[in-house]
């Protein structure tokens, strides 16, 4: 079986590609806030890539209702947060709404039909924007942490740092190109909001 041509090229590209982007200086998350962040774009674009589902865009009035809720309950009750909240609405029927953390944030169409009015829609918007400040999905890491640690054996176990999950799982989010922007750091509102939260 010969191969086409063009085959090794794509290869010795994409190869290119991969060393010259993980060589390239990267920041690093240092703290909660960063981590969330990183790990809540990096879940939020696995999740949206295999949900694919088409984005309302932004200038739908359904979209600038939802982007004035989060906004009047970011000001309101949640100055705490140090991210820019960044909303995207789907097209499905389902009347869902889910955060992946550090800032993202998803709803379905199908939460316009549940919501009776601006206030029930605030209260599903609410609702994701507890978990986020409770780091709620980042439970994931510590989840597979502890099925990593069932599946070692007692000396592996001794060999590995408990608590390390979530760094091992941004690490790998950091790693792969495109699941998380370079420009990261600047959905963080730590210089300019003095109300950061100081578990972050």
């Amino acid at each position: 079986m010969t191969m086409p041509d063009s085959l090794p090229i794509r290869w010795m590209l994409a190869v290119a590609v991969v060393v010259l982007t993980a060589c390239a200086p990267r920041p690093d998350p240092d703290n909660k806030a960063e981590m969330a962040r990183v790990f809540g774009e990096c879940s939020f674009r696995l999740n949206t890539a295999i949900l694919d589902l088409p984005v309302i865009p932004d200038d739908d009035p359904r979209v600038t209702v939802i982007n004035n809720i989060v906004s009047e309950l970011v000001n309101s009750r949640y100055q705490q947060f140090p991210w820019t909240i960044r909303t995207t609405l789907l097209e499905h029927p389902l009347p869902n709404a889910f955060t992946t953390g550090g800032g993202f944030l998803a709803a379905f169409s199908g939460v316009y039909a549940m919501a009776e009015n601006e206030a029930a829609l605030a209260g599903i918007i609410a609702h994701e924007l507890a978990h986020m400040e409770k780091l709620d999905p980042m439970e994931l890491a510590e989840y597979l942490e502890v099925m990593l640690a069932s599946r070692l054996g007692d000396d592996a176990q001794a060999d590995y740092d408990k608590g390390q999950a979530l760094q091992t799982v941004v690490d790998f989010c950091l790693a792969i190109p495109g699941l998380v922007s370079r420009q990261w750091p600047r959905d963080l509102n730590q210089t300019v909001n003095n109300n950061i939260s100081p578990e972050y």
